[in-house]
């Protein structure tokens, strides 16, 4: 929705710095912006990765989790549901059980975000493969607060960065043809957003004027 997409944008305070200029920011604005960008560019580019969920798809639960409806239910790791229905905004009407021949089940809503990051699908093992890539690759880049420009400065963060890197494992999705493919989806996902200006900062507010 609008309103989520203009929540996930940058803070006023990365306007002038971030990314270009890290001179004109404090440390503190600087790795503040670095984790909101990260933030964004995933929201809008997960989906290249992880898909859409459709009625009828199997999902398994990897994360206790608290229901997106009213009722906050409580869906445990290990419960496998199925999909009844998705909405326009991806989110997902689900049905879960603890065991499949078991009368006791629950109905509850899902949100997109929630989707990626608490289910799993069995039927899609490859793009949750390629989703562990990507999100491994954030999170090292987050570990080095988006200063990559600046590792050949420092042999020890070069050194921790690259082992971050060799942990994710990105060449046995990328010699897989079918991993490859998402994994460079969500990158290509990424340079088109940053070059959008859909996480650009939000511009600050002008006090209001005393009557």
């Amino acid at each position: 929705t609008k309103e989520v997409n203009e929540a996930l944008r940058l803070e006023p305070a990365c306007d002038g710095c971030y990314p270009n200029d890290k001179r004109a920011c404090t440390k503190d604005v600087w790795n503040r912006c670095c984790g909101q960008e990260i933030v964004c560019h995933d929201y809008h580019c997960r989906e290249e990765v992880m898909g859409q969920l459709q009625a009828n798809t199997k999902v398994r639960v990897k994360d206790d989790f608290e229901s997106d409806d009213t009722e906050k239910a409580l869906i445990t790791k290990g419960m496998t549901g199925r999909v009844i229905r998705v909405d326009g905004e991806g989110d997902a009407l689900i049905k879960f059980w603890r065991d499949e021949y078991d009368d006791d089940f629950l109905r509850n809503w899902v949100f997109k975000a929630t989707f990626w990051d608490k289910l799993e699908l069995p039927e899609r093992m490859v793009r949750l493969r390629a989703a562990k890539v990507v999100k491994c690759l954030d999170n090292c880049t987050l570990s080095m607060n988006c200063g990559l420009a600046d590792l050949g400065k420092s042999k020890k963060k070069m050194k921790a960065y690259q082992a971050c890197l060799g942990g994710c494992k990105v060449e046995d999705c990328t010699t897989n043809e079918e991993c490859k493919v998402f994994y460079e989806a969500y990158a290509s996902c990424k340079q088109r957003t940053a070059e959008s200006g859909a996480c650009s900062p939000v511009k600050p507010q002008a006090p209001k004027s005393e009557l």
